[in-house]
């Protein structure tokens, strides 16, 4: 058994020698390549995803969370059975964003990991569909945009 000097990991995966360091209990080689196991920084990671904004619209669009604008003929309603803001376009022009209010800001030294979820949807003509962490001027996105996906 191979032990490995990592602090902060629960109880179950460690244990503790006669100097008492609490070590990982592993049973044969461990393996670290590029993927999920490793950091923006190649670090182990070893901790849990913590949270630092959750919405799920449950109750209404969080107007308090979110700022939305809406162009043309564009339509945005709360759907209470997929708690989510279902944003709808017609026109050539038409035009539904929504942002949050206060940016997420990114912190030097501490990777990052962005999980963000939507309804994949149905889109026609000429409809752009982005969802990500960007801003007018930077930042990530998943597009849909005539039928081609990008990132």
């Amino acid at each position: 058994m191979t032990f490995y000097t990592l602090p902060g990991l629960p109880s179950d995966l460690m244990t503790s020698d006669e100097v008492n360091h609490r070590r990982l209990k592993t049973d044969g080689t461990v393996n670290l390549s590029r993927g999920s196991q490793l950091d923006a920084f190649d670090r182990l990671r070893i901790s849990q995803p913590t949270a630092i904004w959750y919405d799920a619209l449950s109750y209404d669009k969080s107007p308090l969370l979110w700022s939305e604008v809406i162009q043309g003929n564009a339509t945005s309603v709360h759907s209470y059975a997929d708690n989510a803001a279902v944003m709808s376009v017609f026109d050539t022009g038409d035009a539904v964003r929504r942002t949050t209010r206060v940016p997420i800001r990114y912190q030097p030294g501490k990777s990052r990991l962005d999980v963000i979820t939507w309804g994949l949807p149905s889109l026609s003509g000429d409809v752009r569909f982005r969802a990500g962490a960007f801003s007018v001027n930077d930042g990530i996105f998943i597009q849909i945009h005539n039928n081609q996906f990008a990132f």
